[in-house]
């Protein structure tokens, strides 16, 4: 009887062993195929550079254009401390513009940790008020530091060192939502597009889709990767090769969203998996996950 119990024993090792091996195979496989369209190996600095950090179902953007910076978004108040090391390493003293996309906590709440520590030449947010700690933390540091944020109702469009960069802002002056307030962000740099979606939901995207702006070879994909009814024309109207989608491993996106975009074949990069850099130098594009 105690042989027959030690083989069983050893049997649902053997099983669960192997169940195991076979996990890892895979997940090294998913990785490995992830990794056939990144060059992992661009170290040398190009002119222009986009960092997405890891800060789980939230925004923080990087965007650098031969040596002036843009940021959009600021995470939650608890990636606040990540956010201002980053930028301490990568040695910025000034921003040229700080682009808050609406008033939601995943995108303003690191604003007073880089309004008190980093001179802003531009503040720009989404003209409506939310009623929340971390937007009055926003205002109070807005106040602090004697700022004077642009309240965006018309199309700003500037030359950055060569990148230039479109603001679009919501058209209408109030929505049901308040994700349709969503400020968009297009950039253009040598032969690449670069789009920037933030929380927009359907009828935003059914707005800027009647803008007709062109189609993009990058899209920051909207909301964390939540479906919704108008992203598949959206996807369709702007036409991406490539997507990267804001996530935590306890919130991925909608499955019918991964499956528009594997439908479109548009090569996807996740946060959940670490932070991501898109390196350019106008002619080329590269891209990396640390």
């Amino acid at each position: 009887m105690k042989n027959v119990v030690l083989k069983k024993v050893r049997v649902r090792l053997i099983i669960i062993i192997l169940v195991i091996i076979f996990s890892v195979i895979g997940f090294l496989k998913i990785k490995s195929d992830s990794k056939k369209w990144v060059d992992a190996d661009v170290t040398v600095k190009l002119p222009f550079e986009i960092d997405i950090l890891s800060t789980g179902k939230s925004d923080f953007i990087l965007i650098e254009c031969e040596g002036k910076f843009i940021v959009i978004d600021t995470g939650f108040y608890e990636n606040s401390t990540v956010i201002n090391d980053y930028l301490n390493y990568k040695g910025i003293e000034e921003i040229e513009y700080l682009i808050l996309t609406h008033n939601d906590k995943d995108h303003i709440g690191g604003a007073p940790t880089i309004l008190d520590n980093f001179k802003i030449k531009n503040l720009i947010q989404a003209d409506y008020e939310k009623d929340t700690v971390q937007y009055k933390n926003y205002i109070e540091a807005v106040k602090r530091n004697e700022l004077t944020p642009v309240l965006l109702h018309n199309k700003i469009v500037k030359n950055i060192n060569g990148a230039n960069i479109t603001i679009y802002p919501a058209i209408k002056d109030e929505y049901e939502k308040s994700n349709d307030y969503c400020i968009i962000v297009g950039i253009d740099y040598g032969k690449y597009r670069f789009l920037f979606a933030a929380d927009a939901e359907d009828e935003r995207m059914r707005e800027f889709i009647n803008e007709n702006t062109g189609e993009y070879t990058f899209l920051k994909m909207a909301h964390h990767g939540i479906y919704n009814n108008e992203v598949g024309d959206f996807l369709e109207s702007v036409s991406p090769k490539y997507a990267v989608i804001t996530c935590s491993q306890f919130m991925y996106p909608d499955r019918k969203l991964v499956s528009l975009l594997e439908k479109y074949k548009i090569k996807t990069f996740y946060t959940s998996s670490g932070d991501i850099s898109i390196k350019s130098d106008g002619e080329n594009i590269y891209f990396i996950q640390k």
